[in-house]
């Protein structure tokens, strides 16, 4: 019995392991547009922020 509860605690673990929280934020943007429409304006930002500092680079150097 205790060798079974061992065994269930471990594949709780696993489970617990590939559900990780990227999982879920990746789930929650799929299900949420309000989510989704932050995540993009995140990323256009940050894709912005590294435009910026490519063209920094660029006439900096």
């Amino acid at each position: 019995m205790k060798l079974n509860l061992e065994f269930m605690f471990n594949h709780y673990h696993l489970v617990q392991l590939t559900t990780s929280p990227l999982l879920l934020h990746v789930i929650a943007i799929m299900f949420s547009p309000l989510v989704t429409y932050w995540f993009i304006s995140r990323l256009n930002y940050f894709m912005l922020v590294i435009k910026l500092l490519w063209l920094l680079m660029n006439f900096g150097g």
